[in-house]
C-alpha cells in the first residue's frame, strides 16, 4: 500500500516535499531520521516508527522482566509513563511525526500493549468492561478530550480502554461491531490511512499547495493554508 500510494503521488515530483531525496527515505522507511518535515507519503512516518520499534522492542522488553509479574508490570508502566514525558518536554506536544523522538512515541504504545493483552486474558475488572454503559463513557470522554489541544497521550490511555470495553462488551456494542460495514470498515482501514495523501493533494484547492508539520499544531481553526514565502501550505498534523 505504501509502494502504491508512492505511485500515486509521483505526478507530484519536483514540488515542495516531493524531491528525489525524499521519495528514497520514504522507500526505504528513515524519513522520521532524516527528513526535517513530512515529505511525499505523509502517513508513512507511523510506518517507519513502527519499524524501528519493532527491531528495538525485544532489546527494551527483556530488562524489564521480572520474576514477579507485578514488578514487570510496574517497570512497563513506568517506562509508558516517562517516555511520554521525556516527548512532550522535548517537542512540547505528544502530537510529532518527525525526528528520532518519534520513537518515544512509537514504543510506549507496544510495551503498553503487553499488560493490555494480561488485563484481557485474565478478565481484570471483566464485569465492569462488559456494560454498554462503560463503552459509551469511555467513548463520550475520547470525544471531549480530543476538543483539548495537547491531549494524545490521554486520548491514547482512554483508546486503551475503550478496546477492553469492546472485547469484553456483552451487551448491545459487540453485535454493533461485528456487522458488516464495520467490519468491512476495519478491514480497510489502513489501507484508508494510506491513501489520504493522495486524496488529499488530487483536490483542486491543494493540488499546488505544499505541507508541512508543525508541532503543537494539532488542527487547523479556518480551513486556509499558512503562506510562506509567497507559497500556500497546508498543515496535514
Amino acid at each position: 500500500m505504501h509502494v502504491v500510494t508512492l505511485i500515486l503521488l509521483l505526478p507530484f515530483y519536483g514540488n515542495q516535499g516531493f524531491s528525489g531525496a525524499a521519495l528514497a527515505e520514504n522507500l526505504l522507511f528513515i524519513q522520521i531520521f532524516l527528513a526535517p518535515t513530512l515529505t511525499w507519503n505523509d502517513g508513512a512516518w507511523s510506518i517507519s516508527a513502527e519499524w524501528y520499534a519493532y527491531l528495538l522492542f525485544p532489546f527494551i522488553v527483556i530488562p524489564l522482566l521480572d520474576r514477579t509479574g507485578r514488578m514487570t508490570a510496574v517497570r512497563m508502566i513506568g517506562l509508558c509513563l516517562a517516555s511520554p514525558a521525556v516527548l512532550i518536554i522535548n517537542a512540547g506536544t505528544g502530537n510529532i511525526a518527525v525526528g528520532p523522538i518519534v520513537l518515544a512515541r512509537a514504543l510506549p504504545e507496544f510495551l503498553a500493549g503487553m499488560p493490555l493483552y494480561h488485563c484481557f486474558v485474565s478478565n481484570w475488572l471483566v464485569g465492569r468492561w462488559r456494560s454498554d454503559a462503560t463503552c459509551l463513557s469511555f467513548l463520550a470522554m475520547i470525544v471531549c478530550v480530543a476538543e483539548i489541544p495537547n491531549t494524545e497521550i490521554p486520548i491514547i490511555a482512554l483508546l486503551a480502554a475503550l478496546l477492553l470495553c469492546c472485547a469484553h462488551n456483552r451487551g448491545n456494542v459487540a453485535p454493533l461491531l461485528h456487522a458488516g460495514p464495520i467490519l468491512l470498515l476495519g478491514k480497510i482501514s489502513y489501507s484508508l490511512y494510506m491513501f489520504q495523501a493522495p486524496a488529499f493533494f488530487c483536490h483542486p484547492r491543494n493540488s499546488l499547495a505544499g505541507y508541512c508539520y508543525e508541532p503543537g499544531r494539532t488542527r487547523r481553526t479556518d480551513g486556509r493554508p499558512i503562506v510562506r514565502d509567497g507559497r500556500p501550505y497546508f498543515c496535514l498534523y
